[in-house]
């Protein structure tokens, strides 16, 4: 569990881009998506955003985000809002915080495919059973799937504005339970401030979080 610290008295400056940098696309512009979009882009990532409701926003004004772990406002010129996923094209990960239903079928390859290159891994932040199959029909390949239960209190304030309340954790599994495909997944998200947890099971930790939303 992660400790809060005050916040900051003025946001975090956004940094360049380093030369170890991934191409990161998200696909899902709610709290969650924008949140970890303003994190991994202060991280040094590049980062696409996939959003509808608050692209404008997005797009004029950037990502502002308050939290315990210090505020940051990421500027619109340093977050790429989309609302198109063949605008974004092949990137190094995916990391995919939409809705379950909206992944099921036809929909899921729309969103997914076109950011899908012959590397790209995918990591679905997504409750319930099954996803991570659906996502392996879409990308080809289940070594490439990976899987993550949030336990975050996030919530968008207003269109580009999120408040980050604490975070517990983020269990990060693989569809094939390889520790060292964790553990890169887990990496990816050390500079997130959302204490990622690899798990030895995904499967596992998914009945886990379902008994958990369900008491």
């Amino acid at each position: 569990l992660l400790c809060p610290v005050a916040p900051s008295s003025r946001p975090h400056p956004t940094p360049m881009l380093s030369s170890r940098g991934k191409k990161i696309a998200v696909i899902g512009g709610g709290a969650l998506g924008q949140y970890l979009t303003a994190r991994l882009t202060q991280a040094g990532h590049k980062v696409d955003l996939l959003l509808r409701g608050d692209y404008e926003a997005v797009k004029t004004n950037g990502i502002h985000v308050t939290s315990p772990h210090g505020d940051v406002h990421v500027r619109a010129g340093d977050v790429a809002a989309h609302q198109h996923p063949a605008d974004i094209g092949p990137s190094d990960w995916v990391i995919c915080t939409v809705k379950a239903p909206a992944l099921l079928g036809e929909s899921g390859k729309r969103l997914i495919s076109p950011c899908i290159g012959p590397q790209t891994k995918v990591l679905s932040l997504l409750n319930g059973i099954g996803i991570d199959e659906v996502m392996a029909s879409i990308v080809g390949d289940p070594s490439r799937v990976f899987g993550g239960l949030a336990y975050v209190a996030v919530s968008r304030s207003s269109p580009g504005h999120v408040e980050h309340v604490f975070t517990e954790k983020i269990e990060i599994g693989h569809m094939l339970d390889d520790e060292e495909q964790v553990a890169e997944a887990a990496q990816l998200l050390s500079d997130c401030q959302v204490n990622p947890l690899p798990t030895t099971s995904l499967l596992t930790s998914r009945w886990e979080k379902v008994a958990w939303n369900f008491p």
